[in-house]
């Protein structure tokens, strides 16, 4: 999942539409790093052989800004 800087620094909730085309919602508070793995218990694939679903392993993705204002510059 990709989430800007500032999501990364103060949190985020952000849908996602899983492969059954159905909206999920990710969340987590506070600071994220990249390539942080958030953990949704019961959303992954069908377990072989049972009724039962694994979990989904969403990996965070920050997208940089790759330019700043002059604002963002003078406020540093």
């Amino acid at each position: 999942m990709q989430i800007s800087l500032k999501e990364a620094l103060l949190g985020f909730s952000k849908e996602l539409k899983h492969l059954d085309d159905h909206i999920l919602n990710v969340q987590k508070e506070g600071v994220v790093q990249a390539g942080d793995i958030i953990k949704v218990p019961g959303e992954g694939m069908p377990l072989h052989q049972s009724s039962e679903t694994g979990d989904l392993f969403v990996k965070i993705e920050i997208l940089f800004p790759s330019e700043l204002t002059e604002k963002q510059i003078e406020s540093n």
